[in-house]
């Protein structure tokens, strides 16, 4: 966001559109999906060494972006780095991967930024 809006008003929504421009500027082509193998995108990303940005929606349908940097498929469980709270590992259920962020929102991953 910094990168799209500056350093002194950078805390701003950002679209997948949005995402892919600021990424282009570093050489790497990025494809937005809702749908697919997620698994096995954010696996060859993390492979090449390129974050892979998840977008997740609550129960109202509003979004939340955070990073995806790395998998484990045998546990089916990913690696985030969510910038309101940390850190995560979320584990999938009924193959959807789901987390609950600030004020006890859930959040399910329902697309991905990925390089190819």
């Amino acid at each position: 966001a910094q990168n799209y809006y500056g350093r002194d008003n950078y805390n701003k929504t950002v679209s997948a559109n949005e995402v892919r421009d600021v990424l282009s500027h570093y050489y790497v082509n990025y494809m937005y999906t809702s749908s697919g193998n997620f698994e096995s995108l954010i696996f060859d990303s993390v492979l090449d060494d390129y974050p892979t940005i998840g977008q997740f929606q609550n129960q109202y349908s509003s979004g939340h972006v955070v990073v995806i940097y790395g998998i484990n498929i045998i546990a089916a469980r990913i690696r985030i780095m969510d910038p309101a709270i940390g850190m995560l590992n979320i584990t999938a259920s009924n193959s959807r991967y789901t987390y609950v962020g600030t004020n006890n929102t859930t959040y399910t991953l329902v697309g991905l930024t990925y390089s190819y």
